[in-house]
């Protein structure tokens, strides 16, 4: 069996702590093969999907699923793209829920990110931008985007990064920022339907009214006033993204 990574598909700073683990989590021999089919489908992934969710949805054990998790993403994301927005309302991509808000928890109250768990973050975050990439029909939406538990985690992650004392791992940062801007433009979009439920995304107001009155959010312009010509990826979810998702609410 194979190791949860192809160390030679991965970025430097991954492959080379994980090649010194020569105890790597083994992933399961079915999704090795459902793997390996999705490398070598050129389109329509829809049906080898349904036979991966079953498969991963009768995985009892806990960690041997997040281990099977964690190659499925990081197939989907290598394989063609463009295959991915065919299939955003597919049912398998719920399961990415809970090993995310997982991972955003045990951050929130560890402070502790590993290498192994930043990739799988990377790999979620760039696995949902493909495949909500450039929606322009609010009715594009997958249901799971609106999940109660997922919208509050990230949420509290967002407060978090903002009133943390102190300063948030930067890749974590921009991982999340690639989620947050997901829903930033579905905010945007609810504002311009005027059938649309306003209050879908109220749970992200109150973490974002944190940080526009935040000492971090004002301590931003300072920094900008000293001739940054780059700004950091929590000072770009305080002064861009968090001011746009709240000039676009309009709900309660």
């Amino acid at each position: 069996m194979y190791a949860v990574y192809n160390s030679h598909a991965l970025p430097r700073q991954y492959s080379k702590r994980l090649a010194k683990n020569m105890n790597a989590p083994r992933i399961s021999k079915e999704t090795t093969q459902y793997c390996k089919i999705l490398r070598d489908k050129e389109n329509n992934i829809s049906n080898i999907l349904d036979d991966i969710f079953e498969h991963v949805n009768s995985i009892q054990n806990e960690k041997q699923q997040t281990i099977d998790l964690k190659e499925i993403i990081f197939t989907l994301i290598q394989t063609n793209r463009s295959n991915l927005p065919s299939v955003r309302q597919h049912e398998f991509f719920t399961l990415i829920q809970t090993p995310l808000v997982n991972l955003l928890q045990q951050w929130t109250l560890k402070s502790k990110v590993t290498e192994d768990d930043l990739f799988f973050f990377r790999n979620i975050s760039k696995l949902v931008k493909a495949l909500l990439k450039s929606i322009d029909d609010i009715n594009l939406y997958p249901s799971w985007i609106n999940n109660s538990s997922l919208i509050e985690t990230l949420a509290s992650f967002l407060k978090y990064i903002i009133t943390s004392k102190k300063n948030p791992n930067k890749r974590v940062i921009k991982y999340f920022l690639r989620f947050f801007n997901i829903y930033k433009s579905y905010q945007i979009l609810i504002d311009e339907n005027s059938t649309a439920n306003q209050d879908q995304l109220v749970g992200f107001i109150d973490p974002i009214i944190t940080c526009l009155t935040s000492n971090f959010y004002m301590n931003s312009f300072h920094y900008l006033q000293n001739n940054v010509k780059k700004l950091l990826p929590r000072q770009k979810l305080a002064l861009l993204h968090c001011p746009r998702f709240f000039i676009s609410y309009r709900g309660k």
